[in-house]
């Protein structure tokens, strides 16, 4: 907060943000196992900047993008998944999914939600419109345009 959009460190501090989370998204990827005491702390950091007001002012688009890039590593990381039968599961994957799922309490889920669709996925008028009309159309058109890229 202190460092103004327009100061000359202000490039530099955000480069050098995006480099540590790499190196956490990179760590994860490639050690999961390793990662398992991280992701409590993980999840609490990237949760409170990109969904709560403690980021507001102060994260940038790239940062956002790596903070849900790391939630959803975490989320979906087949590790920290134990398999149908409990026993057999590793206890690394007992552990991981114990972290998770104490961390995505219902409160927790339901902020996601409601800033991911009024901060992050804001719907024009026209497409607020469309999907009243016709909601099947309209997932159909959000599908297409995530299929272009849009």
């Amino acid at each position: 907060r202190q460092v103004g959009s327009e100061s000359p460190c202000r490039e530099k501090l955000e480069k050098t943000i995006i480099l540590y989370t790499k190196v956490l998204l990179d760590f994860l990827e490639c050690h999961p196992c390793a990662f398992i005491p991280l992701i409590q702390r993980s999840l609490e950091f990237a949760v409170t900047y990109v969904f709560t007001p403690a980021g507001e002012g102060v994260t940038f688009e790239r940062f956002i993008v790596q903070c849900m890039n790391l939630i959803k590593m975490i989320v979906k990381n087949d590790t920290y998944k134990p398999t149908k039968n409990i026993d057999e599961s590793k206890a690394e994957s007992l552990e991981a999914h114990k972290i998770k799922t104490a961390f995505f309490t219902h409160p927790t889920l339901t902020e996601i939600g409601r800033r991911l669709v009024s901060h992050y996925f804001l719907l024009t008028e026209e497409e607020l419109t469309m999907w009243e009309e016709d909601p099947e159309s309209f997932g159909v058109f959000l599908t297409l345009l995530n299929t272009i890229g849009i």
